[in-house]
This record gives structure tokens, sequence and C-alpha cells, in this order.
């Protein structure tokens, strides 16, 4: 019966699982204790299906490997909840001994066609990914920083690790680097979103650099934000099929700039922080100065690059600061400093539009 090897396969498979969740439960009594005993026992088993893959030629003893991974993934979680700490002192060795193990079985598996090794070893740098995460924060928390070190904390290790698999591969991809190619797109697929989802909650926060001083773009939450972005900005760039969603950057970059100047007059200006930092006058006067800023480099710009898209930004963004002016930043002015801040803005306006003339549209989307 063909059915039959792969059906004593699983039978096998169930009593290993079975074992190890047993004997955890057994392990809370002795000197290991739960976390210790099951990373061990995943190491040991990492370490027999390599040893055994190559004495027996049993390629299926490779469909363990991804159980092994995504078990010890499970492991870091549980190490945490016993030791409040991933990599606390009395896991560290144990954590080397599976380290080791498993990228033996990986290294064995170098070469092998199978999508198992490749699984296993995705499941494997993921866990990596966590427990580098989970140990930062615990840092971060016990040396009491603020939410800007948290979130760079939060962001640092998937950051370096996405971008040491897109840039040096060579070494930390090893020991599949030179197959890590055919399946990277396992990382890159949840890592990517990931890092943009986490870009999006992280430039509203705010982001308290204490106990160092406050600087705008130069403080822990804004870098983290400026190198997310420059990554995933870098990556579409550099694919292809997902280029096309670089149309959204001028949008990210809006975003961004306009939080950055909130955080700033909170800082600085002690407004309160939340929707009702947008309640003041001085962080209205500041939204208006830098939209404006921006607003004419763009129109400037693309006029002389010969951009029409980029002009036409520019164009409608300062056509939202007057309506801004009018409508909103008014109301805070009052009605004679508000008509004077809506002419001298109208006057800048025929200036640059003398300056910088709409461009042909014959050259519409041309390079800046």
């Amino acid at each position: 019966m063909p059915a039959l090897p792969l059906l004593l396969f699983g039978w096998a498979v169930f009593w290993w699982l079975f074992g190890w969740l047993d004997q955890m439960h057994l392990a809370k009594d002795v000197v290991l204790g739960i976390s210790r005993f099951g990373v061990l026992y995943l190491a040991a088993s990492a370490a027999l299906v390599a040893l055994l893959r190559q004495r027996l030629e049993w390629p299926r003893l490779h469909w363990l490997l991804p159980f092994i991974a995504v078990l010890g993934l499970t492991m870091v979680l549980s190490a945490d909840s016993e030791f409040a700490s991933p990599l606390a002192a009395p896991m560290l060795a144990t954590w080397a001994v599976y380290a080791l193990a498993m990228a033996y079985a990986l290294w064995t598996a170098r070469d092998s066609a199978q999508r198992s090794p490749s699984i296993a070893h995705l499941a494997f740098l993921w866990s990596v990914a966590l427990a580098a995460t989970m140990q930062l924060k615990d840092v971060v928390d016990t040396l009491q920083l603020a939410q800007g070190w948290a979130y760079l904390a939060l962001i640092a290790p998937l950051l370096i690790m996405t971008l040491g698999l897109w840039r040096r591969q060579r070494w930390l991809a090893w020991p599949r680097a030179e197959a890590f190619h055919g399946y990277s797109i396992g990382w890159y697929a949840l890592a990517f979103p990931l890092l943009a989802v986490v870009w999006l909650f992280g430039v509203f926060l705010e982001g308290s650099a204490a106990p160092l001083f406050y600087l705008p773009l130069l403080n822990p939450l804004e870098a983290g934000l400026i190198a997310i972005a420059a990554s995933l900005f870098s990556y579409l760039n550099e694919t292809p099929p997902r280029r096309p969603l670089l149309k959204i950057w001028p949008y990210v970059g809006f975003l961004f700039v306009s939080m950055a100047t909130l955080r700033a007059v909170h800082h600085w200006h002690g407004e309160p922080w939340g929707v009702t930092v947008l309640n003041s006058g001085f962080s209205q006067t500041a939204l208006t100065m830098v939209w404006s800023l921006i607003g004419v480099g763009a129109w400037i710009r693309g006029s002389r690059s010969r951009n029409r898209p980029m002009w036409m930004g520019g164009a409608v963004l300062m056509a939202v600061v007057l309506a801004k002016l009018v409508v909103v930043d008014r109301h805070y002015m009052g009605n004679i400093p508000g008509i004077v801040s809506f002419m001298a803005v109208g006057l800048l306006l025929v200036g640059v539009g003398y300056i910088a003339p709409s461009p042909p549209k014959t050259v519409e989307g041309a390079a800046s």
C-alpha cells in the first residue's frame, strides 16, 4: 500500500508530539522547568533528524523540521512567561543548544529541494526576530524608557533582519543562503506588510525621547519611522511588479511631515497630544506654514523639472492651504489677521505662479 508508509510516519509524528507535551507537563516538577526541557527536547529532535536523515537516506524525516521550528517559536512565548524574558540567563545555554541543533539540521538539508527545510528555516528566523523583539521590550520596560525608545526597540529586530536577509543573504540566511532566494518571499511577504502596519501605527504616537531632549526628526520614534519608510521605498523601487505602489509615497511623506510638525508643537509648545492638539491656533499655524513650504517647493520643483504631476500636487496643496486659512485658521487668528494672512498667501501664490508656470502636458510624468 503506497499510503502505508505515510500513515506510519504520521502516527510516529503524533507520538513524538504527544511525548513532548506529556513530558512538558512532568517537567514542571524537575530542575529544568517547562521551557528549558521543551527547547532541549526540540534541539535533540532536530539533531536526530539531521543524523538519521544522512544515515538512513530517508527524505521524509525532513518533514519533522517545520514542526520543530514552529514549536520553537511557541517556546519563545513560554520562556518569556516563565522567566519574564525569553533570553533570560537561565535560558541562554538552552537556546544556544537549540540554535546549534537547528543550524546543523538546516545545513544538512542545504541542498534539499523539499519545501519542509525552507519552511523550517523561515520559522526559525521568525523565532529569532520574536525573541529579540520581546527581549528588547523587556529591557526598555526595565529601564523605564519613554515611548519613542519602546517603539524603536519594537521595530529594530524585524527591520535589521529584513535588511540583512535582503542585502546580506550570505550572512543572515546561512546555512541555506544559496537556496534562500527561492523562498525569500515567505519572509518579505509578511515582514514588509508588518513593517508598513507598524509604521502607520507609529506615525500617530507621541514619541517622547526621555531621558533625552526631543529633537524633530532626530528622536528615536521618527528615526525608526524614517528607517522603515526608506526600507519600504527601496524594496518597492527595486521590485518591478510592486513599483506602482510608489504612487502613494507623496501621501506617506505628507502624513509623516504633518504628524512630525504636530509632535514638535506638542513637545516644544506644550500642547496636549491627541486629537485636541488640532484645537490649538499654534498647531494650525504650524501646519499652515509647513504645508505652504511643501506646496511651494513642489510647485517650483515641478515647474523647473517639467514634472507636471509634481507641479499639480503643489498647486492643489496650496489651494488646500488657502481654504484652510479661510475656514480654520481665521477662527483662531481673528478676522483682521486672518484676512492679512489670506492676502499674503495669495500674493505668494501669484509670485510663485509667475516664476514657476505649468509645465507642458507633453512631458507629463517626466522624471524629476
